[in-house]
Order: structure tokens, then sequence, then C-alpha cells
């Protein structure tokens, strides 16, 4: 059922726990199912929709977790002896992507039944390497069925087009499950690089030594992972969709004692980086929140965003998704081929009710400029495949919605 919200001019106003990194979340989860101590505790973990289709998928691999407070209890997967493997992910593209190298090397034949938005998005990153090593996979009814006879047998991995880095973070993390040393060779304008910079981190927490070039990864034979602690970090990106408000005469705030980087230093600078004449903002470099600030230049000199075709497969086409955010807030903007201009604007009251478009980071936009106008969003349970609170964080900070 569709959850509307109704949102009046207002600022926000109060102290709110910072919502933790779905992304680092995820990884944790895959790397704790496949350690080698006997139970791995993940503290401080995001709770979502996206999260919990991980946990589902490990779970149908043999994995076991509990719940206990602010934290969950991973009981690794002793061993696998089943041939073949069924699945459901229904939209996470993160499950889908980190996962998929992994269960293709363990079982011969995956079936795994998958959201028709995650079939548009596809796994064009994995193509030509399943090609070299023989596997065969067909797609018929939203069901995805694969056939391996060696798993990915090869040792060395080529991602030749500019796409997600989470395509090599699912390769770094075949070395869960491969006992051979293998190489990863992957493009210098990967998309979203930050992410797979989270990846590696788990790696140095394992004491895991990884030779890193330019686009060349060199995995040593027989990783062990073996951390039984994991302390989950605060998401950047999503949190900085709350510290927007502040340059718009809100007052939000956080408890920065446990914290290792400054969030407000990290918005000031790319609000700086706006100020500026005529700013280049390349959106391969953080393709999650890139539309967050096509919306902010609008409010200083505009700027140019390049790079923007990843856009397009995203949870949902996001460069049509923020060109109608725009366009109903009249915001003005000029769109090519490769990149879009957007203008100094002043925004205006939307005249209809606004479409989320099932993505939970154009909701959070729209969220952020109805303040400003008032207005309705429709269908804010999008929300929850990236934390299940958003609405409670919302009104503690005095958020005027109904």
């Amino acid at each position: 059922m569709n959850q509307t919200l109704k949102i009046n001019k207002c600022t926000l106003d109060g102290y709110f726990d910072l919502i933790p990194s779905k992304s680092y979340t995820h990884r944790c989860l895959i790397v704790a199912a496949f350690s080698k101590c006997d139970e791995v505790t993940i503290n401080n973990p995001n709770k979502s929709l996206d999260i919990d289709e991980t946990i589902n998928c490990l779970e149908q691999m043999g994995a076991k977790f509990i719940y206990n407070n602010n934290c969950i209890k991973v009981i690794p997967i002793k061993s696998i002896t089943n041939t073949s493997l069924e699945l459901e992910i229904k939209e996470s593209a993160t499950t889908f992507r980190l996962l998929l190298p992994l269960i293709i090397h363990l079982y011969k034949k995956v079936s795994i039944k998958i959201g028709s938005r995650l079939i548009d998005r596809g796994f064009n990153g994995y193509i030509d390497i399943f090609k070299d090593n023989n596997i065969e996979y067909k797609i018929s009814d939203n069901i995805l069925n694969f056939n391996s006879n060696k798993g990915l047998y090869q040792n060395e991995f080529i991602i030749n087009s500019n796409t997600s880095s989470q395509y090599v973070s699912g390769l770094l993390l075949l070395s869960l499950v491969k006992e051979d040393a293998f190489i990863i060779k992957y493009p210098s304008n990967l998309v979203s690089n930050d992410y797979l910079k989270l990846t590696l981190l788990i790696f140095k927490l394992n004491n895991i030594s990884i030779k890193q070039d330019n686009g060349l990864l060199e995995i040593n034979k027989s990783t062990i992972f073996n951390s039984a602690y994991y302390e989950i970090m605060p998401d950047k990106t999503i949190n900085t969709n709350f510290f927007v408000y502040n340059y718009f005469g809100s007052n939000i705030k956080y408890d920065k004692s446990n914290i290792k980087f400054d969030l407000n230093g990290s918005i000031d600078c790319i609000i700086d980086n706006l100020k500026q004449s005529n700013p280049i903002i390349d959106c391969s470099k953080d393709i999650d929140s890139c539309m967050l600030y096509m919306v902010l230049s609008s409010f200083y000199n505009g700027a140019k965003f390049i790079n923007i075709e990843n856009l397009k497969i995203k949870e949902s086409n996001r460069l049509e998704s923020i060109c109608y955010v725009m366009d109903n807030f009249n915001i003005k903007y000029e769109l090519n081929d490769t990149s879009i201009n957007i203008f100094k604007s002043d925004i205006t009251k939307p005249s209809i009710i606004l479409d989320s478009f099932n993505d939970h980071r154009i909701c959070l936009i729209e969220i952020f400029l109805l303040s400003l106008t008032s207005g309705v969003i429709n269908d804010i349970s999008c929300l929850n495949k990236s934390y299940d609170n958003y609405l409670t964080i919302f009104k503690n900070l005095k958020l005027d919605c109904e």
C-alpha cells in the first residue's frame, strides 16, 4: 500500500543518531558468514530491506544470525555440500552483485528470482568474466539461471567497462571461497570508487594484504578472514541528506564523540565547491549523492555535472527522476548526452503530488525541498530499503509532516 507524506514548510531542530552504513553492513555480513571464527559480532548494523535480502541469502547458504540489542551475532557457514541453490533477491543490487561471484563459484546450479528493476540494471560487469569461465546463464520470467562446472576457475578477472565498483568488490569477496591466488584488472574511471575502499578496509581489518596498483588488485592464495568483531561506521552519503537542512535555517546536531570524521565538515566542502564560479562535478565520483548536489547547486551559482550515464541504472532511472524533481520545483537545467547544466533558480511549490519513483534517494531529496515549500509525496515506503527508521528521525527533528 502506498504511503503518502504531507510536509509543511518548516525548519528542523535537534540531535539524531547517525544512520549506519548500509554498504559496509552488507560487506561485513558476507565476510562474517564465511569467517573462520566460531562467532562474529557486527555492532551497530544498518537495518533495512536491502540488508534483510543479504541476510536471507546467507541464511539459505547455511549462516545463522542472532539479533541482540544493537548488534548481530553471526554463526558462519560450516560447510556447503549442496550443488544447487535457489535464492530470491527483489531489489538490492548490492546483495546481487556482491554475492554473485561467490555463489557461482560454490554451486553448479544457481537459480535467482529477481525483481524487474534489478533485471533492467543487470550485471554487465560480470558478463565477459562468466563467458571466459564457461558459465552459462539465461533469464526467463524474472528467474535468472546459472550453470557452472568449475566455478570461476581462472586466475585473472578483467572488468572492461566503466561500471560500478560493486563488481570489483564482488570479485574481491570471491577470495572468501577461492583457494587460488588471483588478480583483478579494472578501469581507472571506476564509478563510486569509495565503495571499493570499504571492501578493502575489511581486508585490512583482517590483516590481509592486497597488492594494489592503478587498476590492478592482487589477492594472495588462501586468504583467511578471522576478525570476530566489526563496528559499522556512519553512512556519509545518507547522513549528508540531513545536514543540508542546516544551510536553510535548521539546527541538526549529532554526537561526535565516537566519530572519526566530521560530517558537517564534509558538507561544508561540498557547499564551498558549489559556491564557486562554474563548478564542474563528476557524478562518477559520487553517483549516489550527485543528485542532491544538483538540487543544491540551484541555490548558488549552478553547476555542470558530467558522467551522468550511470544514473540511468540505479534504483530508478535517476536521471529521469531528478529531472522530474527539478521540473516540479522550477529548477532550471539543460540536459545533454553526457552532462547536465543546472542554473541558479528560485524554487516554487510543486502543483502536484510528487512521485518517489520507489527510490529512497529521490524521496529524501523531495522531503528536503518540500520542507522549504510544502507539498505531498506519494509512496515513501521506499525509504525502508536503505533504513527502517527515517520517519522517526524526521519527526524527532520536528519535521512538520503528517
